[in-house]
């Protein structure tokens, strides 16, 4: 009985470890996003169309994976209750 309480206690940690994990990528993908936001500003102003629009869809991917980390997250944090 002591080792499955003891098994189910590491599970929940670990689950605790990845809710933080994934908080983390949330919060560094969005730091990068303002990076990739700020880069193409400057080459949409420096007539790099080309790269902007390029930047723009790199913006756009980090949009969309963070999105799927949120849903993860939520998913996550359901499971738990």
């Amino acid at each position: 009985m002591h080792e499955i309480n003891h098994h189910e206690h590491h599970r929940l940690e670990d689950r605790e470890k990845f809710i933080k994990r994934i908080e983390h990528w949330i919060r560094h993908n969005d730091e990068h996003l303002t990076g990739y936001e700020d880069w193409k500003r400057w080459c949409e102003e420096t007539g790099l169309k080309e790269v902007s629009e390029i930047l723009d869809k790199v913006c756009a991917g980090v949009r969309e994976q963070n999105e799927l980390l949120k849903q993860a997250l939520e998913s996550l944090r359901q499971s738990q209750k």
